[in-house]
C-alpha cells in the first residue's frame, strides 16, 4: 500500500492542506499568496517535461486558452513561463509544454492570476512555471505508432532541442503529425411525421489527416522581466477525405455514390 502525507501550509490567515506521496517535500505558501512546488515534489511521478510535472499539480486543471485570438484574457491559458506569457502563436500551450525538459524545471508557483498581470486577471488559478538557469543541452523525442480497426498502422514523431548559453535559450523542433480515422455505419433517412423508409446507406469514410512541421525560438533574458523574443513555425499538412457509400432507395435502382475532399495546408509564422 502506497503511503500518503498531509502536509498543513499557512496561507491568507488559515490553513491549507496538500496532499503527497510519501517522501515529497513540504510546500510552503509564498509570501505573495502563491503556492510554492519544488521541483523535487514531482519527481515520484518521474516526469520527462514540463507538461507531466504541470499535469501533476494538485488541484490544478490546464487550460490552452485560444491560439486564434491574441491580446485578450481569454486568449492566454492559464500558464505563464518565468512569469511571461509564451510568445509562440502557432504552438498550442500543452505542446510548448512538452518540450522543455522536466530537469529544467526549478519550481511551480499556483496563484491567483490577479498575480501575473491584467491578462490573467480575474483567473482563479494561473500556474507559473520557473526554469533554472542551468546551462547545456537537453532534447525530448516522443515516437508512436497506431493501429487502427482496419488493420491499417499510423506512425508519428516529434523531436525538440533546447540549448542554453548564457542570457540565451534556444529552441529547435520538429516533427510529423499523423492522424488515420476510418469510420464504418449505416445511415436511414425516413420521412415524416410517419416514419415511412425513404433510403437506407452503407456508408465508409477514410478520413487522412497529416503534417509536417518545424519550428524554433530564441530568447535573450533581461532584467527587471525584460527580454528578447524571436519565434518562427514553418508546416505543410493535407487532409483528405474519402467517402464510398452504397445506396439502397425504397422507391428507385440502388446506387453507388462517392465523395472526395482533398485540402492542402501551408502555414508561416
Amino acid at each position: 500500500m502506497k503511503k500518503r502525507m498531509r502536509v498543513c501550509t499557512a496561507l491568507a490567515g488559515g490553513l491549507l492542506w496538500l496532499a503527497a506521496p510519501a517522501g515529497a517535500l513540504a510546500q510552503e505558501a509564498a509570501p505573495s499568496g502563491r503556492i510554492v512546488y519544488e521541483a523535487d515534489y514531482f519527481r515520484g511521478f518521474a516526469p520527462s517535461n514540463a507538461l507531466d510535472i504541470v499535469q501533476r499539480v494538485p488541484g490544478f486543471t490546464l487550460d490552452v486558452g485560444s491560439q486564434e485570438v491574441r491580446g485578450f484574457g481569454q486568449a492566454a491559458g492559464n500558464v505563464v513561463i518565468n512569469g511571461a506569457r509564451p510568445s509562440s502563436k502557432s504552438d498550442t500551450l500543452d505542446t510548448i509544454l512538452a518540450r522543455i525538459p522536466a530537469s529544467r524545471v526549478l519550481r511551480v508557483e499556483v496563484g491567483p492570476g490577479d498575480l501575473f498581470g491584467a491578462e490573467y486577471s480575474g483567473r482563479p488559478q494561473v500556474l507559473n512555471l520557473v526554469l533554472n538557469s542551468t546551462g547545456g543541452l537537453a532534447g525530448t523525442v516522443d515516437a508512436t505508432a497506431r493501429r487502427d480497426f482496419s488493420g491499417q498502422v499510423t506512425p508519428e514523431a516529434n523531436v525538440s532541442a533546447l540549448l542554453r548559453r548564457g542570457r540565451s535559450t534556444f529552441n529547435v523542433s520538429g516533427g510529423y503529425n499523423n492522424r488515420h480515422g476510418p469510420e464504418e455505419g449505416t445511415d436511414t433517412i425516413v420521412s415524416l411525421p410517419d416514419e415511412t423508409l425513404l433510403e437506407f446507406r452503407r456508408k465508409y469514410n477514410d478520413v487522412r489527416n497529416h503534417e509536417g512541421f518545424v519550428s524554433g525560438s530564441w530568447e535573450l533574458a533581461g532584467a527587471d522581466n525584460r527580454g528578447v523574443h524571436l519565434n518562427f513555425r514553418a508546416s505543410r499538412g493535407r487532409f483528405l477525405l474519402e467517402q464510398a457509400n452504397a445506396v439502397f432507395p425504397s422507391d428507385g435502382p440502388d446506387r453507388n455514390d462517392a465523395l472526395l475532399q482533398d485540402y492542402h495546408n501551408r502555414d508561416f509564422e
